[in-house]
């Protein structure tokens, strides 16, 4: 970088030497090492490139959100290793966050920053290769730290990121929302802290207000998200999230293990219903191991639907291996929502805490023509209720109370049967409901006996 006049001192501005070094590098199909220095950088810079690489260097940007750095490049080849960003939210920046009203969700206006993506790649071949690695990102106000539009491959792994306002990487398989889709997504070793939460003071549409008396709420907090394609994460950790901790936004296939989220944040809050795990359409999906901690958020996220984990099936295939959650301050622990043909399978499942609503509410969508299929190996739940709404046949294995005042509930709408099988094998619920419409059921105690279910 200095043999293009660059400093690194962390207060000259280096913008147009990053530039020139990024061209001289097409030319000589090189790497631009930042020699560990910290590089001054600001305003809007769009480039297309052969390849974009950049390798051990730190950036500073401007004092104000009106003239932040962020950097688009179209390229289909894309290296970034060792690279910290520091966007002074909350430190060095002087002036109030600028959001904009975008939308209305569950009739409450719906925010995002108007502070431009910090790094937006778009590599849209087949064969597009982009790598992040050891990258950390902190105080950042933006609509997100790394977008990235492609067909190829995206590999990143030791993330870390900190006091983002909105969403810390956004990886989109499809460039028209999902009508052509194709590439991959891999993440691993993959950490997230305080994400999505608003400041105290801000600018809304030009107006300045408060985080205790604003209308208008975060919408599209979505962190660690990747929409369409295939996504493979592994080994992630999230501290305090807004609209989601981890969000599959209608893969083909998303895979995932070792998932650990906690949000202890009473700063937390979204109007589109939160959740810790978020799969939206996901059309297979594979959960080895997770475990959702919540115990506080704002109370205004009790508006609307939030829940530990959700899972909007449409037509959707779902293996859910070890599951632990322990809510507080939740509409429900686990929420289901179902479109088409489903086949849910929870092997193992915990729910601790206290939920507004339910500790699991798995319900058809009311459009829906009620084809999904529950199958659970062990749920123990302390306290609390589950229920199974317009679900054609629910299979459980173990369902293990621990207080004795759990509840298990069979519903469908309306008053005909609705051909469907509903299986306990074994249990000491006690608290059972049962609709009219539902005649197959069998409910078995710890000794095998029939328990012979009631309305009530």
């Amino acid at each position: 970088m200095r043999m293009f006049g660059a400093v690194g001192d962390g207060k000259t501005d280096d913008t147009q030497a990053l530039k020139n070094a990024l061209e001289y590098s097409q030319r000589t199909n090189s790497v631009i090492d930042g020699e560990s220095r910290i590089y001054f950088v600001k305003g809007r810079t769009e480039l297309s490139l052969t390849h974009f690489s950049l390798r051990n260097i730190n950036f500073v940007t401007s004092f104000k959100y009106s003239d932040q750095f962020s950097m688009k490049i179209v390229s289909n080849r894309v290296e970034m290793e060792n690279v910290r960003f520091d966007g002074g939210r909350g430190t060095y920046k002087t002036d109030l966050e600028n959001w904009t009203a975008f939308a209305v969700e569950n009739n409450t206006v719906s925010i995002y920053p108007d502070t431009q993506d910090l790094f937006y790649f778009v590599g849209l071949t087949k064969e597009a290769v982009m790598n992040f690695r050891n990258i950390r990102m902190e105080n950042i106000h933006a609509a997100s730290c790394i977008t990235a539009v492609t067909y190829g491959e995206v590999f990143m792994s030791q993330l870390k990121f900190k006091n983002i306002s909105n969403k810390t990487f956004h990886i989109y398989h499809s460039a028209d929302e999902g009508k052509v889709q194709g590439g991959r997504t891999t993440v691993e070793y993959a950490e997230a802290e305080d994400i999505g939460i608003l400041p105290d003071k801000l600018r809304l549409n030009k107006s300045v207000t408060t985080n205790r008396e604003i209308k208008a709420m975060p919408q599209a907090s979505f962190n660690f998200i990747v929409s369409f394609g295939e996504y493979y994460l592994k080994r992630a950790k999230v501290h305090n999230y807004g609209s989601s901790g981890i969000t599959s936004d209608r893969n083909l296939t998303f895979k995932g293990d070792s998932l650990v989220v906690r949000n202890d944040s009473g700063r937390t809050f979204s109007n589109n219903p939160s959740a810790a795990i978020w799969f939206e359409a996901t059309v297979n999906i594979s959960l080895n191991r997770a475990e959702i901690y919540v115990d506080k958020r704002d109370p205004r996220d009790l508006l609307f639907d939030s829940s530990a984990i959700h899972i909007y099936g449409v037509n959707t295939k779902a293996v859910i291996g070890e599951l632990y959650i322990k809510g507080y301050g939740l509409n429900k622990g686990i929420r289901g929502s179902f479109e088409g043909i489903n086949t849910i399978r929870f092997q193992n499942v915990k729910i601790d805490g206290v939920y507004k609503q339910a500790a699991a509410l798995l319900s058809a969508m009311p459009t829906s023509k009620i084809e999904s299929n529950i199958e659970i190996g062990n749920i123990e739940v302390n306290k609390g209720v589950v229920e199974f709404y317009g679900i054609k046949n629910v299979y459980i294995e173990n369902f293990r109370g621990l207080t004795g005042s759990e509840h298990l509930n069979f519903k469908q709408p309306g008053k005909n049967d609705s051909g469907g099988k509903y299986t306990v094998k074994r249990s000491n619920i006690q608290g059972v409901y049962k609709s009219n419409g539902i005649k197959n059921i069998k409910i078995y105690d710890s000794k095998k006996r029939v328990i012979h279910t009631k309305n009530f």
